[in-house]
């Protein structure tokens, strides 16, 4: 399934949003969301990657696909400082972030 939606993704992406977005869970499905995530970002769109891994259920996985994401919105200077800011971590992690340690 991880596959078929991958692919999928990179023929309709907005179809694939679609249909995610009708489902009761996508944990079955989280590591196609991690990986559409992570590779929406590292096309240069940090902002809608951020999109793709709200759909993801909580969890650690969910954070740490959210932390590098923001990262590399940072790094790259694709997400403006008050995003980052308003990013869903503790004070500590968003002053990582700012400053680049996550990055490290």
């Amino acid at each position: 399934m991880q596959i078929i939606v991958s692919r999928w993704f990179e023929d309709d992406p907005v179809a694939v949003r679609d249909w995610l977005e009708t489902q009761q869970s996508l944990k079955p499905l989280q590591p196609a969301l991690i990986q559409i995530a992570k590779d929406v970002s590292a096309a240069g769109h940090p902002a809608d990657a951020l999109k793709w891994a709200e759909l993801m259920e909580s969890g650690p996985d969910r954070d740490q696909t959210l932390l590098e994401i923001y990262a590399s919105g940072r790094r790259y200077g694709s997400l403006p400082e008050e995003v980052i800011r308003s990013a869903p971590f503790p004070r500590e992690k968003i002053d990582a972030l700012l400053s680049g340690a996550v990055d490290d």
